[in-house]
């Protein structure tokens, strides 16, 4: 066997691995077309990063002194999937739990794509509930949410 001969039969294992590898993916996005992903931008510890490094220094929150860990969550989510996502599409909305000795203390939206009616509700101490109409293939919305970490 010669050395083309070797460089060609690798070709082809090559071109073959990867037609498979590409019917593999091809198959499994078709079996879940809908995908959202959550990306986060930047979490800060405000209390622990900002407020312990300065003496006599205290935070508060709607006039009341924080003494627990304060967050802020900043990120967006993304529907990277193949299809647009209906209300109809969905059993209930998309909620986000914290433990039980975390709890949310604000949430807002910081943009969103025009055509994208998103809101953000804060249902209980530990859950926030996110609706959204009709949340079109790459579109998104971003925002900022604060929580109390215990």
């Amino acid at each position: 066997m010669t050395l083309s001969d070797t460089l060609s039969i690798a070709g082809i294992l090559i071109s073959v691995l990867f037609g498979v590898w590409g019917i593999y993916l091809s198959l499994r996005r078709a079996k879940y077309p809908a995908s959202l992903t959550f990306v986060r931008e930047q979490t800060v510890a405000l209390l622990d990063d900002f407020a312990t490094r300065i003496p006599n220094l205290s935070v508060l929150y709607k006039d009341t002194p924080v003494d627990k860990s304060v967050v802020l969550l900043s990120g967006y989510l993304v529907n990277d999937g193949n299809v647009d996502i209906t209300p109809q599409m969905t059993e209930r909305p998309l909620s986000c739990e914290l433990p039980g000795s975390c709890s949310w203390l604000e949430f807002r939206l910081t943009g969103a794509a025009e055509a994208l009616s998103a809101t953000g509700n804060i249902k209980s101490p530990q859950t926030l509930e996110l609706n959204f109409g009709l949340f079109r293939r790459d579109e998104a919305f971003s925002f900022q949410a604060l929580a109390l970490v215990g």
